[in-house]
C-alpha cells in the first residue's frame, strides 16, 4: 500500500462499546491493530486540523484489500446470499439463518473467513508504522534536535549579550573616568603652571624693581 493511503486504522472501524455475539473477537482484533506504538511523545490530535492523508481513499483501499483475500470469499458469498433475500425476508436474523442453510456453512467458518480478511489490517498497520509513522517520527525527532540546538544557541547568545552588556558598561565607565581624570589633569596643570609662572614673574619684577633694567651696552636704565 502506498504511503498516501496510510492512516490511523482505528478510524476505519466502528466498534460498539460492548461488542455483541460472535463478532466481538473480530472487533477486538481490529482494535488491536489500530493502535500503533510510538517512540515520540503523543500529543492529543486536533480534530480541527486538516488530515494529511486521504481518509476516504484509504478506507476504500483497505476495504478492497480485505475483500480481495481468498479466505474472505466465503463470507462474501454468505453476504450476497443474505442480501438477495432482503425482498422476501425482512428480518436480518432470519435472513442470516436462511443464507446459512442455503450455503451449509457454520457460524465459526463465517467468522474465520471474516478474521482472515481483517488480518490484512494488521499487516497494513505494520506497514503504516514502518513507513509513514517512522518517517514522520524521524522528522519530528530531527525538528526537536534542531529546536534544542536553536535553544542552546539562543542561550549562548543571551550569555554573550550579557557579557557584552557588562563589557559595554565597563568601557563606558572607563571613558567617563578617563574624561574626568583628563579634565582634572588640565585644571591641575594650568594651576601649577600658573603658580610656577607667577613665581618667576615675581622674581623678574623684583629684579627690575631693585636693579632696574640693563641695556645691551651694559648701562643701567634709570627708573
Amino acid at each position: 500500500m502506498s504511503k498516501g493511503f496510510l492512516s490511523h486504522l482505528k478510524d476505519l472501524v466502528v466498534t460498539d462499546d460492548e461488542p455483541k455475539s460472535a463478532m466481538a473477537p473480530v472487533q477486538k482484533q481490529v482494535a488491536a491493530t489500530a493502535a500503533p506504538a510510538s517512540s515520540v511523545t503523543q500529543v492529543p490530535a486536533d480534530a480541527s486540523r486538516p488530515s494529511v492523508i486521504d481518509t476516504k481513499a484509504l478506507e476504500t483501499t483497505l476495504t478492497g484489500m480485505i475483500e480481495q483475500r481468498p479466505e474472505f470469499a466465503l463470507y462474501q458469498k454468505f453476504a450476497e446470499t443474505a442480501k438477495s433475500m432482503e425482498a422476501a425476508i425482512a428480518d436480518e436474523g432470519t435472513r442470516f439463518k436462511a443464507a446459512q442453510a442455503v450455503l451449509k456453512v457454520s457460524s465459526s467458518d463465517l467468522i474465520a473467513s471474516i478474521k482472515a480478511g481483517v488480518a490484512v489490517l494488521g499487516t497494513e498497520a505494520e506497514n503504516f508504522n514502518g513507513s509513514f509513522v517512522a518517517s514522520a517520527e524521524a522528522q519530528i525527532l530531527t525538528a526537536k534536535d534542531q529546536l534544542a540546538a536553536v535553544a542552546q544557541e539562543t542561550a549562548d547568545l543571551m550569555k554573550k549579550l550579557s557579557e557584552l552588556t557588562d563589557k559595554k558598561a565597563e568601557i563606558s565607565a572607563s571613558i567617563t573616568n578617563q574624561t574626568s581624570d583628563l579634565g582634572k589633569a588640565k585644571i591641575d596643570f594650568a594651576a601649577v603652571s600658573k603658580t610656577v609662572g607667577d613665581r618667576y614673574v615675581d622674581l623678574w619684577q623684583k629684579i627690575e624693581q631693585h636693579l632696574g633694567t640693563t641695556t645691551q651696552a651694559g648701562t643701567q636704565d634709570a627708573k
